[in-house]
């Protein structure tokens, strides 16, 4: 049986190399496969691949930081705490720094990226000021002219509550639902597939008004 240490001797070699191309699109290729270069490397070597992460997001290509995020995101579970809060503060940047243009990934992700830190907030320092920052950057993606975009929050939205804790979540924000999220037979599909998540956090309808 041969060993898997040569292989992932290997993948590593053709990740790094390939994550320097000197062609952006092939950076960017590299980003879209991230997430499962590292789960296939696994925890043990996922270390060996974090300065390549760091430089891919912070690439010189806006397509690259981009992509790079939404791989990141998925592999947040894997991360060490220390690893995890400098990567989401990458990310958060990132996202303050272009909101139009990274509006589509954060509303896709924004519920995997909230739940790893609000997870793991007690080996989080500051993941409460965190979860803050990006909540600002999400909350407006609710009144998002573009359909897509109102759709991937309404996927999201059973995060939303979860994260904020129920006695948390303001009424208003279940205005969302009621008037833009629910505007388009599109956007309602996920909001009601999302309303027995809801109830296992423990929401009580009758309580907002």
């Amino acid at each position: 049986v041969l060993s898997a240490e040569p292989q992932h001797t290997k993948l590593l070699e053709a990740f790094k190399k390939l994550a320097q191309d000197h062609f952006w699109e092939i950076r960017v290729k590299m980003c879209d496969i991230l997430a499962e270069i590292a789960r296939t490397l696994g925890q043990e070597h996922l270390g060996s691949i974090l300065p390549d992460i760091r430089e891919l997001l912070s690439d010189e290509m806006l397509e690259v930081q981009l992509s790079a995020s939404k791989s990141v995101v998925q592999i947040l579970d894997l991360l060490p705490p220390e690893d995890l809060k400098e990567l989401s503060l990458s990310i958060l940047k990132l996202y303050q720094s272009t909101p139009k243009k990274s509006e589509e990934i954060l509303s896709q992700n924004f519920g995997k990226l909230l739940y790893q830190l609000k997870q793991r907030k007690d080996c989080i320092t500051d993941s409460e000021r965190l979860i803050e920052a990006f909540l600002l950057l999400i909350k407006p993606l609710f009144n998002s002219t573009e359909k897509s975009i109102r759709v991937n929050c309404a996927f999201n939205f059973p995060a939303m509550i979860w994260i904020l804790q129920v006695e948390g979540f303001e009424a208003t924000h279940f205005d969302f639902v009621s008037s833009n999220l629910t505007e388009d037979i599109e956007v309602v599909f996920p909001i009601i597939s999302g309303f027995h998540e809801i109830a296992k956090i423990g929401c009580k309808f009758g309580d907002v008004k």
